[in-house]
């Protein structure tokens, strides 16, 4: 292409016209584009080879630290094994050399020998001394040069040896009783522990009557403690006056081994052994950390408290029976006073001690229902539990016994059982229903589940359940109600003004102005007749600011305070559904129709109060019943 001058254009001079042309702005934006890319290309790839080239470098460095790293430890490990095979060579070069020398010298030996026997006897055993002693000669030099390897390793395992021995030793106190060693122990209260169960023990006589308890009767805290749980356990609490008491101890520092110590029973029995009471070895009974007695025939113990729990057995594979105190009987050494026989320990085990028993109040139980859980008589219930009809909710406690088993049984069994699933209310509004009105749609139906569940009993009476799986029989069904939302409105002749309500809802053809107000001297207010307990709603919104029962007049009543300054009042009611203070709502169901009071039949008195005047009510809610 030419211009008028003749001259072939440019390419610089082709682009600008280009530019200049009607698409030039977007050849221009897509040749800046196009720089753009080429130049983030550039780079991307510079970039990508200079990640490369970088990580080839310092790839090559690691190799070759890595590889001048494991040459230096080869050789390293090289001249180490090196040098030990050396000196192993030369720790066995010097055992042997001495050995072969002898060994070498042995056919010279027989020729001397030989040579001697040609000269006399004596002359042949001063031959072999002489030999004997250059063997033990050339071999007392291999034994030393062996002595110098061997003599630092034994010295390291004898150190070894010697610190380990140390460090297994203990500081323990040596106890030194009545002049008798009597064990080790760690520290003091070791003692003092074992004294106590010594003191325990003892089984204390009662002083005889009429003996005198002067300065050799101790009483029994001073010998177990003064806790109750030390001291209710045991019962005569006086010591004859022949009971010996334990003397101080001595205590000596001393290092022993772990199995020198001495543990708190062995210490009691050695205490007991060196006291030089008489004592005999036998079972100690021990009831909760408490000891009851002593015997020397233990199973018949055992047979007792056997025969216990076999009483609540009921061959239920899954129970589990066991006394709720820990039970003990312990070996040893115990004084002879302390002995009981069988019947004595039957008696006390079987029997009852001083203490008072619980039950805890659970959802649905009611007086009657805990008497029969419990077996005692709902009287004796009462009794105990003077205020048992206030504030019956589920976690009151309630005294149940003045006395307690000395044993208490434990008994968890599974159980399996069916038990009421509770339907659910849904609640669906009507617009076709007056406000106040319910309709049951559908009604409940309960359902069953079965359960099964571990149950704990003590003494036969439940203290816990815990669920291990539910499964349901049959579904429950929801109860679904129709509940009115349409606000009534007054007809007849009146005409309803200032929002207020029809106040009695339901009983169609039985709901009608029976005397309108001034019907007679006295009357206030305006009778609406209707069937006993037809529902009563509030007439307007307000505040209850009177809820009673009087036995004349208005009889069982409620006033309710409005925002407009009026007052409305709902008499002759025979139930009450709100109470004083109670906001409640318009079509609010709030009494039920009734006869309460002077009243000649069953109506719901209502007056509207305004300054204290007593206003037409059936200005404001009509003549005639909207139901």
């Amino acid at each position: 292409m030419k211009t008028k001058s003749g001259k072939q254009p440019d390419s610089k001079s082709a682009m600008q016209a280009a530019v200049a042309s009607p698409d030039g702005e977007e050849r221009k934006t897509a040749l800046n584009l196009d720089i753009l890319l080429d130049r983030f290309y550039r780079l991307a790839y510079y970039m990508g080879a200079q990640i490369v080239r970088t990580e080839r470098r310092y790839g090559r460095r690691m190799e070759l630290w890595f590889n001048r790293f494991r040459d230096q430890v080869t050789a390293k490990y090289s001249r180490l094994w090196i040098s030990f095979k050396r000196w192993g060579k030369s720790m066995l070069r010097d055992a042997v050399t001495p050995v072969l020398t002898a060994h070498a010298h042995v056919s010279q030996y027989g020729e001397r020998v030989r040579a001697a026997a040609k000269d006399s006897r004596r002359a042949v055993l001063l031959e072999i001394l002489q030999i004997v002693w250059e063997v033990l000669r050339y071999l007392g030099r291999g034994i030393a040069r062996i002595l110098n390897y061997v003599a630092p390793v034994c010295a390291v395992v004898a150190l070894v040896i010697t610190i380990q021995h140390f460090t297994s030793l203990n500081f323990a106190l040596k106890v030194n009783y009545g002049g008798q060693d009597i064990g080790y122990i760690t520290d003091e209260s070791v003692f003092e522990n074992a004294e106590k169960e010594v003191q325990q023990r003892i089984v204390y006589e009662e002083a005889a009557p009429g003996q005198k308890s002067g300065a050799s009767v101790q009483v029994l805290s001073e010998y177990v403690g003064d806790s109750a749980a030390d001291t209710e356990e045991v019962e005569p609490a006086l010591v004859s006056a022949d009971a010996q008491v334990i003397s101080m101890p001595q205590y000596q520092l001393a290092m022993v081994t772990e199995d020198q110590l001495t543990d708190q029973d062995t210490l009691a029995n050695r205490i007991i052994e060196a006291s030089g009471s008489e004592i005999t070895q036998a079972s100690g009974l021990y009831i909760g950390g408490s000891f009851k007695g002593a015997s020397t025939e233990p199973e018949e113990v055992l047979d007792i408290m056997n025969d216990m729990l076999d009483q609540y057995e009921t061959g239920n594979e899954t129970e589990t029976i066991h006394f709720v105190s820990k039970v003990e009987l312990k070996d040893g050494l115990y004084p002879v006073q302390s002995l009981k026989d069988t019947a004595e320990f039957s008696n006390m085990l079987t029997g009852n001690v001083s203490g008072e028993s619980y039950y805890t109040v659970e959802a649905g139980d009611s007086p009657s229902l805990i008497a029969d859980k419990t077996g005692i008589p709902l009287r004796e219930l009462n009794a105990m539990n003077p205020d048992i009809d206030e504030d019956f909710l589920p976690g009151k406690q309630l005294l149940i016994s003045r006395s307690v088993p000395m044993m208490k049984v434990q008994v968890t069994r599974r159980e399996t059982y069916e038990e009421d699933i509770p339907y659910e209310t849904e609640y669906v509004d009507n617009a076709q229903l007056l406000k106040g009105v319910e309709e049951v749609k559908t009604s409940g139906l309960t359902g069953t589940k079965e359960v099964v569940a571990d149950v704990t009993y003590i003494d036969d009476v439940e203290v816990s359940r815990n669920v291990v799986k539910e499964t349901v029989l049959s579904e429950p069904r929801t109860r679904v109600i129709s509940r009115g939302t349409n606000v009534p409105k007054a007809s007849g002749n009146g005409t309803s003004t200032g929002g207020y309500i029809w106040p009695v809802v339901g009983s169609p053809g039985y709901n009608y102005i029976s005397c309108r107000i001034w019907g007679y001297w006295g009357h206030t207010g305006t009778d609406i007749a209707a069937r006993s307990g037809t529902p009563i709603v509030a007439s307007m919104s307000g505040r209850v600011v009177k809820a009673t029962q009087t036995r004349y007049g208005y009889g069982m009543h409620i006033i309710i305070q409005h925002d407009n300054g009026t007052q409305t009042l709902y008499a002759h009611c025979s139930a009450l559904y709100v109470n004083v203070g109670d906001y409640v709502e318009q079509g609010q169901i709030i009494a039920a129709v009734g006869r309460t009071g002077n009243a000649s039949g069953n109506h719901c008195h209502f007056e509207i109060r305004q300054n204290g005047s007593y206003l037409d009510a059936t200005r404001f809610i009509g003549t005639r019943s909207p139901y």
